[in-house]
């Protein structure tokens, strides 16, 4: 159903990301990994991905909070694969804590990988595939605490 088509899924080294990145590598979409985790350990998901799915994979080291690197990220993808067909806005972090107690530097930290990177990637995304290349979907996740209150839970 993909088959030739490629996908960048933003937090794909682990978690719901890679579950994302395995799904669409089985449609036989080719994936651009990003996220954080070691070299050895990205290098084997790289190895297992290709072995088990018969799809190209790289992988983007891009920290999403610096929009030079997303940009970065987007011309490998398409560099590597003529395009980027698949944007999957996944990456974020997470730190819960009550109000009082939430450290600002956690706060801060987590503000740049929610909208501001979200916006440049689909933004540079459409610059590398044209906004009427038809047929090509960018796909946001929201982290469950934007949606729902959870008093006193906490990490």
């Amino acid at each position: 159903m993909l088959r030739g088509k490629s996908a960048v899924v933003t937090g794909s080294t682990s978690g719901i990301g890679l579950g994302i990145a395995r799904a669409l590598a089985a449609q036989h979409a080719h994936i651009m990994l990003n996220g954080f985790g070691e070299s050895t350990a990205i290098d084997a998901l790289i190895t297992d991905l290709r072995a088990q799915y018969g799809v190209e994979v790289d992988y983007s080291s891009a920290d999403l909070s610096r929009p030079e690197q997303v940009i970065e990220m987007a011309e490998q993808c398409s560099d590597r694969f003529g395009g980027v067909d698949i944007l999957v806005n996944n990456a974020g972090i997470q730190h819960t804590a009550p109000v009082e107690e939430f450290p600002m530097e956690k706060w801060e930290q987590s503000l740049p990988s929610t909208s501001p990177r979200r916006s440049t990637a689909s933004k540079r995304r459409y610059r590398v595939c044209g906004a009427d290349a038809g047929g090509e979907s960018s796909i946001s996740l929201l982290p469950m605490g934007s949606l729902h209150r959870r008093p006193n839970r906490r990490t």
